[in-house]
């Protein structure tokens, strides 16, 4: 279900925003019924081999429950205003505009994700403090923190790069689009995700760590 609408893209370039919708409601199933339990599968390989990556994977299970909302809401939000920019004939004037409104709602739904995940990452003080009585030095946590958040923000980058890219390639083929201009149209939507994840790392160590800080 997640799949399949990266196919129909390419037959049925009309119904994009329909085909975007029914693979955002297979990754909200598949969270909960195929990534969520491979993790559990995965913390329970690795719980004496390598305690460090069990950590990883709780708190990284966590995080797309609590965001998966988020994250179809941030690519359904660019599929439209993609759709609504390159759907039909439009003035410089129109064009700009809808642009301009690509670039704002990315900054503003990626700040979305980082406020809501900044939220869950304050509650985990007393997590930390367990694995300091656990043996985990500072480091370990620290590595935590950048690892766990580098690979949420990196799976929100990977599945939204599978539906544009599927979807400016559609659009290529057909004469709709340009390289430069899809290029550009990544951009705006990487930079505002990186900057998040960035501010996302600071803000965690800063809450976890703040005694160590200070």
């Amino acid at each position: 279900m997640f799949f399949v609408p990266l196919v129909m893209f390419f037959i049925n370039r009309d119904l994009t925003l329909f085909f975007s919708i029914v693979g955002m409601a297979g990754f909200y199933m598949g969270v909960k019924d195929v990534i969520v339990p491979e993790l559990n599968i995965l913390a329970g390989q690795k719980k004496t081999d390598d305690p460090e990556v069990v950590a990883i994977a709780g708190f990284y299970r966590t995080d797309l429950t609590i965001l998966r909302s988020n994250i179809i809401l941030f690519l359904v939000s660019a599929v439209l205003l993609v759709s609504i920019l390159l759907g039909r004939e439009t003035t410089p004037l129109e064009m700009m505009l809808s642009l301009l409104s690509y670039v704002v709602m990315n900054v503003l739904l990626s700040m979305a994700i980082m406020f809501k995940f900044s939220t869950e990452a304050y509650s985990r003080k007393s997590y930390f403090q367990t694995l300091n009585h656990l043996g985990y030095v500072r480091e370990d946590r620290e590595r935590i923190v950048v690892k766990e958040t580098v690979l949420l923000y990196l799976t929100i980058l990977i599945v939204a790069l599978l539906y544009l890219g599927c979807i400016f390639l559609s659009m290529i083929i057909h004469g709709v689009l340009t390289w430069s201009y899809a290029g550009i149209l990544i951009l705006f939507m990487v930079i505002p995700l990186a900057l998040a994840c960035l501010f996302s790392i600071l803000y965690y160590k800063r809450s976890v760590l703040a005694e160590e800080i200070k």
